[in-house]
């Protein structure tokens, strides 16, 4: 649901309460312990900065990337990290598998 209402958010151009809604996505994922849907988090988060820029630091989606392609790496989530590793090209940064 918060993942969801993030996605929202993002799509309407809230991008301040996205981020608020990707956060509580990710702090309900990680008590979980829902690898996957962390992973799509970060990737996603990262996917509204890229399409908004200067929205948040360049850093900042460097590392949403990067955790990203790291999660899907480790699990096997072979089309999440070709996406992952797609927008890390896009920003000019990361390891690009």
């Amino acid at each position: 649901m918060r993942l969801s209402l993030a996605r929202l958010c993002a799509l309407d151009g809230r991008l301040d309460e996205a981020t608020d809604w990707f956060a509580a996505a990710r702090a309900v994922f990680t008590e979980q312990g829902a690898r996957p849907l962390l992973a799509i988090a970060d990737h996603d988060e990262a996917w509204m900065h890229i399409r908004h820029p200067g929205h948040a630091p360049v850093s900042a989606v460097e590392s949403l990337l990067e955790r990203a392609a790291e999660a899907c790496a480790d699990i096997g989530m072979s089309g999440w990290l070709t996406r992952s590793c797609a927008l890390q090209q896009q920003l000019g940064v990361g390891a690009h598998r």
